[in-house]
C-alpha cells in the first residue's frame, strides 16, 4: 500500500513539473549560400627537367644544367627567388619487362614549381620553357591571391541570402521574422582550380579566367 502510495504522488508531481514549462518559441530554420566570382591572378607552373640514360652523373650534370636554365629565364623574367622552387635530384630505373626483363637506363629528374603573378609573365614563362625543352611543363593551376576576403563577402552574401528566404517563410506563415538564435558555417568555401594547356600556344591565346568562391550558412530565427 505505501509502494502504491508513493508511485502515485511521483506521477502527480511529474505531470505538475510538465504543465509548469514555459512554451518555446517559435523558429525557422533556413540554409542559403553566397558567391563571389574573381578573375584568377596568381599562376603556379610546375615543370619536370628530366633525362634517362646509364651515366648517372653525367644526367645530373644535364639535368642541373637544364635547371640553372629555367632559374635564370625565371631571373629574366622578373620572377622573385622565393617564388621558384628547385627539388633536388631524383634518380629511378626504368625497365623493359617483355619479352623478357632489361634494364633501359635510368631517369634522371628535378621537379620545378614556379609562382607568377601576371598573366603576360605566364605565358611568357611557358613558351620559354617549351624552348628550353623541359618536359611536363604544362601543368598550371589559377589562383586568387585574396582568397580570404572573398570567403568572407561570400559569407556576408549568404546572411543576406539566408534572411531572405527566411523572410518568405514568415511572411508566408503570416509571421513576423525576429532576430538571429543560431548561425553555423556550412561546409568549408572553396576555389576550384582550373588547368592549363599541356602545350605552349601563342601568347595572345592565354586567358585569365575565373574561379568562383561559394559559402554556405545555416541559420535560425525567431518568428513572433
Amino acid at each position: 500500500m505505501t509502494r502504491t502510495l508513493t508511485l502515485a504522488l511521483g506521477l502527480c508531481l511529474l505531470l505538475a513539473g510538465c504543465g509548469s514549462g514555459e512554451p518555446q518559441p517559435r523558429q525557422v530554420a533556413v540554409s542559403a549560400s553566397g558567391s563571389v566570382t574573381a578573375t584568377a591572378d596568381v599562376y603556379v607552373v610546375r615543370g619536370s627537367a628530366s633525362l634517362r640514360g646509364l651515366d648517372i652523373a653525367g644526367l645530373k650534370t644535364s639535368v642541373d644544367k637544364q635547371v640553372a636554365s629555367i632559374l635564370a629565364l625565371g631571373e629574366d623574367l622578373d620572377i622573385a627567388a622565393e617564388d621558384i622552387t628547385a627539388d633536388s635530384v631524383s634518380v629511378a630505373p626504368e625497365w623493359q619487362w617483355q619479352p623478357e626483363k632489361r634494364l633501359l637506363g635510368y631517369r634522371v629528374s628535378r621537379d620545378v614549381t614556379i609562382r607568377v603573378n601576371s598573366i603576360d609573365t605566364y605565358a611568357e614563362l611557358v613558351t620559354g620553357l617549351a624552348r628550353l625543352g623541359v618536359n611536363d611543363f604544362g601543368l598550371a593551376q589559377r589562383e586568387i591571391s585574396d582568397h580570404a576576403a572573398l570567403e568572407h563577402q561570400a559569407l556576408a552574401r549568404a546572411m543576406e541570402n539566408a534572411r531572405a528566404r527566411a523572410q518568405v517563410l514568415a511572411d508566408a506563415s503570416d509571421m513576423t521574422l525576429g532576430k538571429v538564435i543560431t548561425v553555423s558555417e556550412a561546409g568549408s568555401p572553396g576555389v576550384p582550380m582550373m588547368r592549363a594547356m599541356a602545350s605552349a600556344p601563342e601568347q595572345d591565346s592565354y586567358q585569365a579566367g575565373t574561379s568562383k568562391v561559394t559559402a554556405r550558412v545555416s541559420v535560425t530565427y525567431e518568428l513572433h
